[in-house]
């Protein structure tokens, strides 16, 4: 993926959240500009007042109105337009993957 792609992905992640919150390259992860991994966050990061990550959302949220598997519904909903899936690496870490 181009350098050029994850950032403008990296920016419209930034742009979903409030209150703060973090976001770091996949790169840094996997130190391949090919990784699958275009990005990942996790705890203190916020949308709306509430949560980005919730790995305990099925014990406060079990319908799933505001988490889907553990991630904001605005952040599934913006992984779907892109192409890409949260995947859950520990519950304080998210990492969001190319389809």
């Amino acid at each position: 993926m181009k350098p050029t792609t994850r950032a403008r992905i990296k920016l419209q992640f930034l742009t979903i959240l409030d209150n703060g919150g973090w976001v770091r390259d996949g790169r840094e992860w996997e130190d391949d500009d090919n990784s699958p991994i275009i990005l990942w966050s996790g705890e203190d990061t916020y949308i709306n007042d509430m949560p980005a990550f919730n790995n305990y959302a099925y014990e406060t949220d079990p319908r799933e109105e505001i988490w889907t598997m553990g991630v904001h519904n605005d952040l599934v909903e913006f992984a779907d337009k892109i192409g890409a899936h949260w995947e859950c690496y520990d519950s304080g870490t998210y990492m969001l993957y190319m389809d």
